[in-house]
């Protein structure tokens, strides 16, 4: 038998095992274990980081191109992905760039929200900063990840196709510079 040992391993290793001991295994075994090794799926945490840029009290929001496997057509803020090593705002910094092309600062985070996506399998955790405008909003060009951009008021936000908690992080953002937060950091 390949596999003997009961172990907790992840399905890079098995199927990194199955792979390179292909020659001792018959050919419907290495087929099914390598089979059985793409379809394990572990559970994961993600980080991610969405910002929220403000200029004459409208929000950026850019939408979901069908590039996008999840919430394709919903609009939601700029950002992305923190990878590892990096510091959140910075990754919040170069997702701007990346999808948007805009050269924004972030200042500091003020929600933090949690999903379980992926069937179960995925954890995110997303921080949600302010961020400030460093360069010239006709510069605004979309990755192919969005299809188009608005600038909304807190008024619009109901309007359009938005998640929950995306619509949260911007009525919560507007409410905390309602209330002066943004100046007191």
């Amino acid at each position: 038998m390949l596999l003997r040992r009961k172990t907790s391993v992840n399905a890079d290793v098995i199927f990194n095992f199955v792979f390179e001991n292909r020659e001792r295994a018959p050919s419907e075994t290495f087929i099914i274990l390598l089979i059985s090794s793409i379809n394990m799926v572990e559970k994961y945490q993600k980080i991610t980081v969405g910002g929220l840029l403000i200029k004459d009290d409208k929000v950026l929001v850019v939408r979901r191109s069908s590039a996008e496997p999840y919430l394709t057509g919903y609009y939601e803020l700029p950002g992305g992905k923190v990878d590892f090593g990096d510091h959140p705002k910075e990754s919040l910094e170069r997702e701007f760039m990346e999808e948007v092309n805009l050269k924004v600062i972030a200042l500091h985070p003020y929600r933090v929200f949690t999903y379980i996506s992926d069937k179960g399998n995925r954890h995110t955790v997303e921080l949600v900063y302010f961020v400030q405008l460093d360069d010239d909003i006709k510069n605004i060009k979309l990755s192919e990840e969005h299809d188009d951009f608005k600038w909304i008021s807190a008024e619009e936000v109901d309007d359009l196709q938005i998640s929950d908690e995306i619509k949260m992080n911007i009525k919560v953002g507007f409410k905390e510079i309602e209330v002066g937060a943004l100046s007191k950091k």
